[in-house]
């Protein structure tokens, strides 16, 4: 399923870039290895953004496009309507889904953004 590629897409996300942290993620517990690797390819995918201060304006498109994706996520979280998970973006999509799943606080998907 989508979901499924998604997901993938972030375990192999962060098994090219952070190989020690894709093997300590496989030992814990099934039930949150999910947000974990969605977690942890988030942050690869702002790594990888402070990685591009070449061009701090694009960089700070960037973050503002991250910024917007959650902020988004938590209005679809907090209104009635379904949740769409339409995002081009596969971590998009995932970050929503662990957000509804584990309600993780908007608190620290920003925080990863700021710093």
């Amino acid at each position: 399923s989508k979901s499924n590629k998604e997901f993938n897409y972030c375990v192999e996300l962060v098994k090219q870039n952070d190989f020690e942290a894709y093997l300590t993620t496989l030992i814990i517990p099934k039930e949150i290895m999910q947000p974990a690797f969605v977690v942890k390819a988030f942050n690869i995918e702002l790594q990888s953004i402070g990685k591009s201060l070449k061009e701090p304006k694009i960089s700070e498109i960037k973050l503002q496009f991250w910024k917007d994706q959650i902020e988004k996520l938590y209005s679809e979280k907090s209104s009635e309507t379904k949740p769409t998970n339409n995002s081009s973006e596969p971590i998009t999509n995932q970050i929503g889904i662990v957000i509804r799943k584990f309600n993780i606080n908007k608190i620290w998907f920003n925080r990863l953004i700021d710093s």
